[in-house]
């Protein structure tokens, strides 16, 4: 789209540029106009490209696909569920994350609160509340999920339950729907490895806390939802007696996604530890065969490109190639 873009503007401004650019041209000895609309293409071409470099990571709703949890595809194009990862700041570390800038921080409230609002004003039905570690800022997050509630839409948040509270529950419980709990194991040291552990370097017990946040959410008639990212350190791995054990309304499984500019790229240290994570499209399969009695609701790589409404800390989508 954008190549299609640039070139109906090459066409309809070369002559233009040219008469612009002449002058210059012809201090360089070149007066003839078929060599000056030459040149001036080109220069425009290496100035639009260096535009879509820059802004790589910044597309709009009509350019997505869609897919469950995407914009339609209807005439409308409507952004009916989005993903908001207002912060990128985290207490674990997980090797595989795509949110690798560890900014901490997030939008003054007004400012998310008009986000979230044009986004409904543009028909959006659905927002997942995400990180970094969303409850890192719990009053951020309640009042934003208040916000989203009382306008009528459903509230999700993705969160690795380290952090939930139950005081929080009580006072912002009401306005959230769903709880996302992100966990790779039954196995505290295999999710350690993967890094779901303090930054500090101290173990958490990460089972434990998942126990935790699905007893809050009965509590408060919340639907859990566990999300897990098949990965070299657990494919091999049985959860059937963990998942039996926790009763998750859905069980969402993602192959690990290396994504360009984010846990990969030109960065060497970035590309090493990614390689040592990643899985063969077959052992994802066999994972997803070995616990077909939990109903998982698989997405490996080519699922997952570019088929969520990603929203980064400064409200900006992202291209997620």
């Amino acid at each position: 789209e954008l190549t299609s873009n640039m070139v109906t503007v090459l066409n309809s401004t070369a002559a233009a540029s040219t008469q612009v650019l002449l002058p210059t041209l012809q201090q360089y000895h070149t007066s003839d106009t078929a060599t000056a609309a030459v040149v001036c293409t080109m220069a425009l071409v290496a100035f639009a490209a260096a535009i879509v470099h820059k802004r790589r990571r910044a597309v709009t709703p009509a350019t997505k696909a869609g897919k469950e949890g995407n914009c339609s595809t209807t005439e409308a194009l409507k952004p009916l569920s989005v993903n908001y990862h207002f912060t990128r700041k985290c207490n674990y570390n997980c090797g595989f994350c795509f949110q690798t800038e560890l900014s901490g921080g997030h939008l003054e409230l007004p400012k998310a609160k008009h986000g979230i609002q044009k986004l409904i004003d543009a028909g959006m039905k659905k927002i997942n509340f995400a990180g970094g570690e969303p409850f890192i800022y719990p009053a951020f997050l309640g009042e934003l999920c208040k916000f989203a509630d009382e306008q009528g839409v459903f509230v999700s948040i993705v969160t690795n339950a380290s952090k939930m509270r139950a005081s929080w529950f009580e006072r912002y419980g009401k306005h959230v729907r769903m709880i996302a709990v992100s966990c790779d194991s039954a196995d505290d040291e295999t999710n350690a490895l993967i890094g779901r552990k303090n930054r500090d370097g101290t173990v958490s017990k990460q089972t434990q806390e998942v126990y935790k946040a699905k007893e809050l959410c009965d509590a408060h008639n919340i639907k859990f939802k566990l999300n897990t990212v098949v990965c070299a350190h657990n494919h091999e791995e049985d959860m059937n007696d963990f998942l039996q054990q926790l009763q998750p309304a859905r069980w969402k499984v993602f192959q690990v996604l290396p994504i360009e500019g984010e846990n990969t790229g030109s960065d060497k240290a970035k590309c090493d530890n990614m390689a040592s994570f990643l899985v063969t499209t077959e052992q994802f399969q066999a994972f997803i065969a070995r616990h077909s009695e939990q109903n998982p609701v698989p997405e490996d790589n080519d699922t997952m490109q570019n088929s969520y409404l990603i929203l980064d800390e400064e409200m900006r989508f992202l291209n997620c190639t």
